[in-house]
This record gives structure tokens, sequence and C-alpha cells, in this order.
């Protein structure tokens, strides 16, 4: 179960830093942001389903604001891996 868990995680993680950096291959730093952004949407999703107290488009903008932040925090950290632009127009 841990082995296709950790399949889909890096599944999500190549096809974002695809379309944000064009790119499969990334820096560890960069795996690792993203990485951090996927088990945060893992676990707001799960306390989201037990718990549904916002509404899901809020949600949604939620987790969609905070993957721009994550874009940002990897540019500042490594410029090599600017953010795409429509992760500029949430910060």
């Amino acid at each position: 179960m841990h082995a296709i868990r950790d399949g889909v995680r890096e599944a999500i993680v190549a096809t974002i830093a695809e379309g944000a950096y064009g790119r499969v291959e990334i820096t560890p730093l960069a795996r690792m942001g993203l990485l951090a952004w996927v088990c945060g949407v893992e676990g707001a999703t799960l306390e989201w389903i037990d718990r549904p107290e916002l509404p899901r488009e809020t949600m949604c903008e939620l987790l969609v604001k905070g993957l721009g932040g994550a874009l940002r925090a990897i540019e500042e950290l490594d410029s090599a891996y600017p953010a795409p632009q429509a992760a500029r127009q949430g910060g």
C-alpha cells in the first residue's frame, strides 16, 4: 500500500513539475517543496472529508493558492525554478 501511495505522490509531483518547469527531473529542493504541498493536500482533504466545514469551492481555492505559495517559495530558494506567472497572481 505504501508503494502505491508513494508512486501516486511521485506521479503528481512529476506532473506539477512538468507543468510548472517544463521538465520532470528537478532538484531535491524543488521536489521536496512540491511533495510537501502534495502531502498537505492529502491531510487537508482527509480532514475536510471528515469535517466538511468549508464549501468545496473554498477548499479548492485554498489548496490551489497553497500550491502557488509552494512554487513561489521554491523560486525564492532556487532561482533556477521560477514560479509560473499564474502562481505569482496568488502572492
